[in-house]
């Protein structure tokens, strides 16, 4: 039985469009975390969270002691394209807002021109 030739693949040289979404929307990500920091830098709204990097995840008692304990403030969640930011109260929430929208329009210009 004889076998056939195989046969040249044909290679593409324009790149898949998924393939530059995928990336531009990664480039996007990468630039609202950043200037997510910017904005938070010096703030100190938001949701503590007290944890312990050492022993059992799950034994609440450790985490009641004050020594080797951290607390982490928790000011945005992102997934994706999506972000919420997290406070207390309503002026906490409008104080976040307020400095995401001051810190933001520098950058609203370049991002419209390009």
């Amino acid at each position: 039985m004889a076998e056939k030739p195989l046969q040249p693949s044909t290679s593409r040289t324009e790149p898949n469009k998924d393939c530059v979404l995928a990336a531009l929307g990664l480039l996007f990500s990468i630039f609202f975390a950043m200037m997510l920091l910017v904005v938070f830098k010096d703030c100190d709204s938001g949701i503590p969270v007290r944890f312990r990097a050492d022993g059992n995840v799950f034994n609440l008692r450790r985490l009641q002691a004050r020594t080797k304990t951290f607390i982490a403030m928790i000011r945005d969640l992102l997934y994706a394209d999506d972000c919420a930011l997290l406070a207390h109260s309503e002026a906490e929430a409008q104080q976040l807002q307020c400095s995401l929208a001051s810190t933001q329009r520098p950058y609203a210009s370049a991002l419209q021109s390009a």
